[in-house]
């Protein structure tokens, strides 16, 4: 149990971390806007 909910916890910051990059890398070829979420 304890291993799964590291794995969720894990995918979670991944996501977070790629979203953020993928976010800041796409507004920057958008003009450097920041998107409205």
């Amino acid at each position: 149990m304890a291993d799964s909910i590291g794995d969720s916890i894990n995918d979670s910051i991944t996501e977070t971390i790629t979203g953020a990059i993928l976010e800041a890398f796409t507004g920057s070829l958008d003009g450097g806007t920041e998107p409205t979420t």
